[in-house]
């Protein structure tokens, strides 16, 4: 089976991690070459790049900055870790992807979109994932159940969950019209629904999508 690149997608507290890892557990456990990764993040530099995206002070960091910090993250991901993967046939699983840079930076942050685009063209040129799952909750209703994991998991990577609702709305719209403009790619899903049910609508997809 050729390598592909299934991304993903979402606001904070849409349940993509859980999905991903559901996800990876599945096709493994059918013996399909697999592996589950994330970003920012996926190889040690680009964890540490992660580290200053996800746990710094809301005010600490220009728009300009997150983006290009996000890009040098993805150039070492994409190209010392997916891509390798995707040649040996082996199917990437990715937490967040390029798309989240547009939505975050780009519809979030207001950032220029056609600068967002360029940057994502001089690191990763034209590539693609071959499918994307978009994981749609209403901001205020994916904002509540970040907060709620944050407490059960005392994890203090909330930095983009304590920006304002206006950012988060932006988000959504942002994620809606990504989707919109690339459907053949893009799967929205609705993420509001149980857990259970999201996995069995992403994995009912997905199967398809690979023929098994």
């Amino acid at each position: 089976m050729k390598g592909k690149l299934i991304t993903f997608e979402g606001g904070e507290g849409s349940g993509k991690s859980s999905v991903s890892k559901f996800v990876f557990e599945n096709l493994k456990s059918k013996k399909i070459s697999c592996i589950w990764t994330r970003e920012p993040g996926g190889t040690p530099s680009a964890e540490k790049i992660r580290s200053i995206l996800v746990k710094t002070s809301t005010d600490k960091l220009e728009p300009i900055t997150e983006l290009l910090l996000h890009y040098a993250a993805r150039a070492e991901h994409y190209h010392n870790f997916i891509k390798p993967q995707m040649e040996t046939g082996t199917i990437v699983l990715c937490d967040r992807f390029y798309d989240s840079t547009t939505a975050y930076q780009g519809y979030g942050h207001k950032l220029d979109l056609k600068t967002v685009e360029k940057i994502k063209n001089l690191v990763i040129g034209k590539f693609k994932p071959d499918l994307t799952f978009i994981m749609h909750i209403p901001a205020e209703d994916g904002l509540k159940r970040a907060g709620k994991r944050e407490v059960e998991t005392k994890s203090n990577e909330n930095r983009y969950e304590m920006m304002d609702i206006d950012f988060h709305k932006r988000l959504e719209k942002g994620f809606l019209a990504i989707a919109k403009k690339e459907p053949k790619r893009c799967i929205i899903v609705n993420a509001k629904q149980p857990l259970e049910e999201v996995c069995a609508d992403v994995l009912n997809k997905l199967h398809k999508h690979l023929k098994i």
